[in-house]
C-alpha cells in the first residue's frame, strides 16, 4: 500500500494484492482519502475514537465508491464488501527532517521515520541535482558537475575517484 499526500489531501496511490517488483499508477481524483470531517456529522466527530470508529463501516456501506477515508486517527479502506479496515495514522506526523543542514540550496528534506529515519532524501528546486541538491545544472550536460555528479564524491580530490 502506497499513500501520498498532496498539500493537505491524502491518496491512495496503490493498493498491492499480489509481490510485484515494478509498480507503475497515476492518481486520479476518485483515489482520495476523503477527511471523516466530510463524511460524518460534528456529533459523531466529537465523540472518543472507540465510539466513533464503530460508524467507520457505515460510511463505506453507504459511499459504495469510496476507496479510502482518513480521520484524526485512523486511515480506512473500503473493502469490496464495503467495510472499514483501519489502521493508526496520524496526519500531524511530520517527516520534515531534524536536521536543516542535510540538504543544499534551500531542497526540502525528508526522512523515513519521524523520530529515528533511516533514509534521508532531498527534494530539490529547479535547476538543482545531487544526492543534497549540490550542483546547479544550467542546461543539460554542460557542467562536469552534471556529468559526473553522482559518481563524485564530497572531500576528496578528484584525481583520487575511480571513473566507471
Amino acid at each position: 500500500m502506497a499513500i501520498i499526500q498532496s498539500s493537505d489531501k491524502y491518496y491512495l496511490a496503490v493498493l498491492q494484492q499480489s509481490l510485484h517488483t515494478n509498480i507503475t499508477t497515476s492518481i486520479r481524483p476518485s483515489q482520495e482519502c476523503i477527511p471523516a470531517e466530510q463524511l460524518l456529522n460534528s456529533t459523531v466527530m466529537k465523540m472518543v475514537q472507540y465510539r466513533r470508529i464503530i460508524f467507520f463501516h457505515i460510511l463505506c456501506h453507504t459511499h459504495t465508491d469510496l476507496m479510502c477515508f482518513i480521520d484524526p486517527a485512523y486511515l480506512c479502506l473500503c473493502t469490496n464488501d464495503h467495510h472499514a479496515n483501519c489502521m493508526e495514522f496520524k496526519r500531524d506526523r511530520t517527516f520534515q527532517c531534524s536536521l536543516t543542514k542535510h540538504c543544499a540550496n534551500g531542497a526540502q528534506c525528508v526522512q523515513d521515520h519521524p523520530i529515528c529515519p533511516s533514509t534521508r532524501t532531498c527534494i530539490c528546486p529547479a535547476c538543482f541535482i545531487g544526492d543534497e541538491c549540490q550542483f546547479y545544472a544550467k542546461a543539460p550536460g554542460s557542467t562536469l558537475d552534471e556529468i559526473l555528479g553522482y559518481e563524485l564524491k564530497r572531500n576528496t580530490i578528484l584525481s583520487k575517484h575511480p571513473i566507471t
